[in-house]
């Protein structure tokens, strides 16, 4: 059976608010905006809720609904609240449903969250933050005006004390004050905020400070304040500053320290006032430890009869190690350098020879180290052994001298030999041309031989003579260039040689000589050129003494020739570089005469001294030809050697050339003499050239 049952409730806000739940069966039930759940609870296929109505300064913009197992949709609990509206808005209606539905406070008024009106700012306060709620005025500002959104700041120079703020805000300027007496303005941003501190020790201030800048002052010299920026009152005036007590000085203007050991201080009231020193022979123990153990001269104590003191002194004692007692005055003196003690004795004590002593006031004196020596006493430095001595031990009373060729090495402790390139009992430096090698004897340099030589001084070997110079001295400083005519090819020689017939060598200093070209030739030793071949010789390759004569096949060269050359043609060799023209009926080619390799000097060859015949059918009528002519038709030559060719006789012809014979004409033909073809003729020159026929056959009928 459902039912609708009143209920009422109430809220937070105290108020109590009537309203009607709506009961709803079936398997779920809901609330609209508006209003939320205030109870929900389901069962099998009924459902109940309670619904209440959002207070004033509250809504909600969602349905809820009651479901099984007890829940409501989209809270994790049955109950679901209304959301209230954002601190700086209000809601004066209930029942309302969105957010739009808060409205926004007036300037100058301000609401919590949740609020139903705004309220307006008292004096005092002013709105502040992102939520505008209306707080108390911070230090350094105030608020005399009511609805005023902000607080105003303190004039420049001006703030609200901190130790004065009640947390109420402060309503009038005049809450708005410098700084007390004592402190002073250390920060101010300009916006009223400003920090007041307290004086530094030694310092006070008898005003109100209302600037950064302004400062403290300092307290008459040599009085103090010991209160360091914590209580203004110890620094509001300058009766604040002290001055130190008997049996205290004057430390810093911020405090008097007890006198230390062997001091007093017997006044009060003294500025800058310092401590004492006790007199001579009397001592003080006691240090900054009691202030009545230094107010008076007699707190300083008489040393006890054997022991001493200067002025100022917390003990008596005897003179320290490395002095002695200054005569009978209560003061002691530094032995001096070559001197020491021990603390008891009434004389400083020499040091003995082999020590030394460089300081003043020592214990002790040590010992010359290896390398040095002191033959007298009392001394304050050893000496170094001097170059060729040597100490191997120390407190040293002299050196030892080394042997010859040995010299001390740099910490004069032993006695070394001379290092490489030097030598004697000094060590002195090799001189040029001679040398020492580490293994060498170290009494003397030795003298660079010859094929050798040294230009530098101090050296430990010489060097060779390079190929193309010699040394045939010793000790020398420079190796000779071989001259003119000379070389040598290997190192460290003392002579050179002499250049070979058939070479020679024209510079200094050279390695080896150089072959006669082809077309020279030197036949003597030791020179410096070659020479030419003459007329009518040859040299075809380098190196050779002396010229070939030319051959008989080739008799001819000019001179400097690498080869011979044969007789020109139409000419032929007598020999001795002799050739002669051939004579009429005779020819020679020149190719005929450079058969046969005879390397240029062309050999004997056979034919070099004779000249041809003109073979039949040929002629030549000059002198010195390389060939003869043909014999042209009309003409013949049956023989060898012609000058001249044969005419045709009458009756005869001759139609080509190199002919060896004439032609007869034929019956009822003739010619003239020198003819090279034959004519026709009458019956009387017919007859007669038949009859000449018959007589020239044997034909006798």
């Amino acid at each position: 059976m459902l039912q609708v049952l009143p209920l009422l409730f109430l809220l937070s806000t105290g108020a109590v608010l009537l309203f009607t739940p709506t009961v709803l069966g079936g398997t779920s039930c809901s609330c609209n905006r508006g209003y939320y759940v205030s109870s929900c609870y389901c069962s099998g296929s009924s459902c109940w809720d309670s619904c209440g109505q959002c207070p004033t300064g509250y809504y909600n913009d969602q349905n809820f609904y009651c479901m099984g197992s007890n829940q409501c949709s989209g809270y994790p609990s049955p109950k679901s609240p209304c959301k209230a509206c954002d601190a700086g808005r209000f809601q004066p209606n209930v029942q309302q449903m969105y957010t739009s539905d808060c409205q926004s406070c007036a300037s100058g008024t301000w609401s919590l969250e949740g609020s139903a009106t705004c309220d307006k700012c008292v004096v005092g306060r002013g709105q502040s933050g992102t939520d505008n709620i209306c707080r108390p005025c911070v230090v350094g500002k105030y608020q005399n005006q009511k609805i005023h959104t902000t607080c105003k700041n303190c004039p420049l120079g001006k703030t609200t004390y901190n130790d004065q703020d009640d947390g109420t805000g402060k309503l009038t300027v005049n809450d708005c004050i410098g700084c007390e007496i004592g402190t002073v303005v250390t920060t101010n941003n300009g916006q009223g905020n400003v920090l007041c501190t307290t004086c530094s020790a030694g310092q006070y201030r008898t005003t109100y400070s209302s600037n950064v800048g302004d400062t403290c002052t300092d307290c008459e010299v040599g009085k103090f304040i010991t209160d360091d920026q914590s209580d203004p009152l110890q620094h509001d005036n300058p009766m604040d500053c002290n001055t130190c007590p008997a049996g205290f000085q004057y430390d810093t203007k911020a405090a008097c320290v007890i006198c230390e050991g062997g001091t007093y201080q017997d006044e009060n009231n003294i500025t800058a006032v310092t401590c004492k020193q006790c007199p001579m022979n009397t001592f003080l123990a006691d240090d900054k430890g009691e202030g009545v153990a230094h107010d008076n001269v007699g707190d300083c104590m008489d040393c006890p009869n054997g022991k001493f003191a200067p002025p100022g002194q917390r003990f008596c004692e005897n003179c320290q190690a490395g002095q002695i007692q200054n005569g009978t005055t209560a003061s002691c003196v530094q032995c001096q350098s070559g001197y020491y003690s021990t603390g008891n004795e009434n004389e400083c004590i020499s040091c003995l020879k082999g020590k030394y002593q460089r300081e003043s006031g020592t214990t002790y004196c040590l010992p010359c180290l290896p390398g040095e020596y002191q033959n007298v006493e009392h001394q304050a430095s050893c000496h170094f052994c001097p170059n060729g001595w040597y100490q191997n031990r120390s407190t040293g009373e002299h050196c030892y001298v080394c042997p010859e060729g040995y010299l001390g090495d740099v910490s004069h402790t032993r006695c070394i030999p001379c290092q490489e390139g030097r030598a004697g009992a000094t060590c002195q430096s090799c001189t040029s041309g001679q040398y020492r090698g580490g293994s060498d004897n170290a009494r003397h340099c030795l003298a660079c031989p010859g094929g050798w030589s040294q230009e530098a001084t101090e050296s430990s070997t010489c060097y060779r003579c390079v190929p193309g110079k010699y040394n045939d001295q010793t000790n020398q400083t420079n190796c000779k260039k071989c001259l003119i005519g000379y070389y040598q090819d290997d190192t460290n020689q003392e002579r050179c040689i002499g250049c070979n017939a058939g070479t020679y060598q024209a510079k200094e200093g050279q390695s080896s000589c150089i072959g006669c070209v082809p077309g020279q030739s030197q036949a003597l030793k030791n020179m410096s050129f070659c020479v030419d071949c003459v007329v009518n010789t040859f040299a075809n390759v380098s190196g050779l003494s002396t010229c070939y004569p030319c051959s008989f096949s080739r008799p001819l060269s000019s001179a400097g020739s690498a080869v011979c050359r044969a007789c020109p043609s139409g000419t032929k060799s007598l020999g001795s570089g002799t050739c002669v023209k051939c004579a009429a009926g005779l020819y020679r080619k020149e190719q005929q005469q450079n058969n046969g390799g005879d390397g240029g000097g062309g050999g004997d060859g056979g034919d070099a001294g004779t000249c041809q015949e003109c073979p039949r059918g040929y002629f030549q009528q000059e002198t010195g030809s390389a060939s003869c002519l043909p014999c042209v038709p009309g003409k013949f030559n049956n023989g060898l050697g012609a000058s001249v060719c044969k005419d045709c006789v009458s009756g005869q012809f001759s139609n080509v050339s190199l002919s060896r014979h004439c032609h007869t004409c034929l019956v009822g033909q003739s010619s003239t003499p020198n003819s090279a073809r034959c004519e026709k003729c009458g019956k009387l020159c017919g007859e007669l050239l038949f009859l000449l026929w018959l007589s020239r056959t044997g034909i006798n009928n």
